[in-house]
């Protein structure tokens, strides 16, 4: 089986990869409730262009070698939020900057394949006897490539129409 370093731009079919416990740091927001995802994720994206966040999380080592994601989970009942992280996923020991906020993911396998497609991805890696694991941990993350020819600017990330995606996953 793959690992998940091994994660590449563009290859649209879905595709399963072990992900060891690594950690996730980045510039959070919360979204959900009344301010649904894309006006927040706008405005995240908005600061860390500005503020020179976004070249603080260029400069952190990277599991998934070039890729920069933008992270949903840690979502709460109460108030139907969710915790939006654009950021990347590094080695576990690696330590967090100042105004950044880490998570600490535990090891599973994950779902990758391209939003937009003819198919589902949900779809596809049930048949191969998986399901979501959402039971532990439940997130899901967009993945961008800085060497990716298909990428807009980052400013309208949000926009994009096609990106990678990857889910955690577990047997069943």
């Amino acid at each position: 089986m793959k690992k998940i370093h091994e994660i590449v731009a563009n290859r649209a079919e879905v595709e399963i990869f072990e992900m060891p416990t690594m950690k996730l740091v980045g510039r959070e927001t919360r979204c959900g409730g009344p301010d649904f995802l894309r006006n927040k994720a706008n405005e995240l994206w908005e600061i860390i262009l500005e503020d020179g966040s976004f070249e603080v999380i260029k400069r952190l080592p990277s599991i998934i070698p070039g890729a920069i994601m933008a992270w949903t989970g840690n979502y709460t009942e109460e108030d139907h939020t969710f915790s939006y992280i654009i950021g990347k996923f590094v080695p576990s020991d690696t330590p967090v900057p100042k105004g950044f906020t880490g998570r600490i993911l535990p090891e599973t396998f994950i779902a990758k394949g391209i939003y937009g497609q003819e198919y589902s991805m949900i779809d596809v890696y049930k048949s191969w006897g998986y399901t979501q694991n959402y039971d532990l941990f439940g997130w899901n993350a967009e993945v961008a490539f800085e060497d990716d020819p298909d990428e807009p600017d980052w400013l309208h990330f949000c926009e994009k129409k096609l990106w990678t995606s990857i889910s955690p996953v577990k047997k069943i």
